[in-house]
């Protein structure tokens, strides 16, 4: 996992593509739409972002999920989480670029600090299915971090 983080670490075209190819394979494994199947996987990983201490707390949260039984409660909150601050950075940065800077420079600051962050994924207790959503994660990252940037505010 690692070496796909690394692979993709700095083009998100790649990651969509990558993404959009898994789809195309489960769609057709599945006779399902290929083309949308590939799109889903497109905006599935457009705009949505965790913050680095979101994924420290999230990969804290996993650890030990499997004893427990909770591992797909946790992975479902994050995943909402993520939703929702899409929600609210689209909705901002489409109305008010100003506040969008205000409010979201952090991303284009903390990037070194979320691709820290995202290495909590390997040697800890976490389900390695779970483990697979540091590629998505970065590439969600980082393409909240383009919104912002692509205004100019970086």
């Amino acid at each position: 996992m690692e070496y796909l983080v690394t692979l993709v670490a700095n083009n998100q075209h790649l990651l969509i593509t990558t993404s959009q190819a898994s789809v195309i394979i489960n769609a057709e494994l599945t006779d399902g739409d290929v083309h949308q199947g590939a799109e889903i996987a497109a905006q599935g990983t457009r705009y949505n972002y965790l913050r680095h201490d979101q994924v420290d707390d999230y990969i804290e949260e996993l650890e030990g999920c499997e004893a427990r039984g909770d591992c797909t409660e946790i992975q479902e909150k994050y995943r909402a989480l993520s939703i929702a601050q899409q929600d609210e950075l689209i909705a901002l940065c489409a109305t008010d670029p100003v506040a969008c800077a205000a409010e979201y420079q952090h991303l284009v600051d903390d990037s070194e600090r979320f691709r820290e962050a995202l290495d909590g994924f390997g040697g800890r207790e976490v389900p390695w299915q779970i483990g697979l959503d540091a590629g998505p994660l970065l590439g969600q990252y980082m393409e909240a971090e383009s919104v912002v940037s692509q205004e100019g505010f970086a």
